[in-house]
C-alpha cells in the first residue's frame, strides 16, 4: 500500500506545481511563446517528427485539469488501489498503473489520432487498475464513497460497481470540467 501513497503523494505535488506554473508545465509557455512541449500528452506526438515527445506519455499521468478532477482521481486510486496493491504486490502495481497509464493515452490517440489538445490525469492508469483488479479478483469488494445526493456515503461493494461509479465519475467531469484545452483522462 505504500506504492498508492507514493503515487498520491506525487501527484499532489505537481498538482500544486502546476496551480503555480500551468502554463509552463501543460502547455510548455512561457511569454506567451513555446519554449518545449509542455508535459501533457498530444496525439500528434506519435507523429515522426514531434517522437521525441514521446515522455509525456508518462508525465501526462501526473498533471490534472483542476482540483475535482485530482480529488476524484486521488479518492479512486486511495480506496481501490490499497486493497489491490495488497494483493498483487507493489512492483506488479506500480508496473499495472503504468502500462495502463500509457495505454490509456495511446487509445486516446487512436481515437483521436490529429489532437494537439494537451491530454491529462490519471484516470486511464487508475482505470487499468481498477479492471486488472476486477479481472483478478472478481469477488473482491472495496470499500468505497458512493454519492448520495450531496452527501458521500461509505460502502463495501464490488470492484466492477467501483468501476462503474467511477466511470460514470469521470464522464461527468469531462462534460462538465474540461477547461483550458486540455483533455482529462
Amino acid at each position: 500500500w505504500m506504492m498508492v501513497y507514493g503515487l498520491i503523494i506525487a501527484n499532489l505535488i505537481v498538482f500544486v506545481v502546476t496551480i503555480i506554473f500551468e502554463n509552463q508545465i501543460v502547455y510548455g509557455l512561457s511569454g506567451g511563446s513555446f519554449i518545449y512541449a509542455g508535459l501533457g500528452f498530444r496525439s500528434i506526438y506519435l507523429n515522426v517528427e514531434l517522437f521525441p515527445q514521446l515522455y509525456t506519455l508518462f508525465t501526462s499521468m501526473f498533471i490534472h485539469g483542476g482540483f475535482v478532477h485530482i480529488f476524484g482521481n486521488m479518492l479512486v486510486l486511495f480506496f481501490v488501489g490499497v486493497p489491490f496493491e495488497e494483493r498483487v504486490g507493489w512492483k506488479n502495481f506500480l508496473l499495472i498503473y503504468l502500462l495502463t497509464g500509457i495505454m490509456g493515452a495511446l487509445t486516446h490517440s487512436v481515437l483521436n489520432p490529429d489532437s494537439a489538445i494537451p491530454l491529462v490525469g490519471a484516470s486511464g492508469a487508475i482505470f487499468g487498475i481498477m479492471g486488472a483488479f476486477a479481472v483478478s479478483y472478481p469477488r473482491d469488494e472495496v470499500v468505497m464513497p458512493i454519492p448520495v445526493g450531496f452527501f458521500m456515503v461509505l460502502r463495501r461493494i464490488k470492484v466492477i460497481y467501483a468501476v462503474l461509479i467511477f466511470a460514470a465519475f469521470e464522464t461527468l467531469i469531462v462534460f462538465l470540467g474540461v477547461q483550458d484545452n486540455t483533455c482529462l483522462l
